[in-house]
């Protein structure tokens, strides 16, 4: 969460698209996210080439929907980070239960 935090807000000053601005952090932090699930969180028994693509499929899903909600929020006047904090409350349990049950289930 904190690399999503840090590009986010060092993005939201260089680039005016939100979409742009959301998608850096999530490229960012995919990466790590994914291997820290894989191995720690799910302890997955699962082949990585069965996981990845769920993983990013999932990725790409809750991105569109977390940055349609974003972009909501902003239009409506709420601070931008304020706006990615509500944002990430609403995606993160989401999150949780997909990879859960659909990325790293054995």
């Amino acid at each position: 969460m904190w690399i999503d935090f840090l590009v986010f807000g060092i993005a939201l000053n260089e680039i005016e698209s939100i979409f742009l601005v959301n998608f850096l952090p999530a490229s960012c932090s995919a990466i790590f996210n994914y291997l820290m699930r894989y191995f720690w969180t799910f302890k997955s028994e699962v082949q990585h080439h069965k996981t990845i693509l769920r993983y990013f499929l999932n990725l790409f899903f809750l991105w569109m929907v977390g940055t349609i909600f974003l972009n909501a929020l902003i239009q409506y006047g709420l601070d931008p980070f304020l706006a990615k904090s509500f944002s990430m409350c609403v995606i993160l349990p989401s999150n949780y239960i997909s990879l859960r049950f659909f990325v790293y289930r054995n």
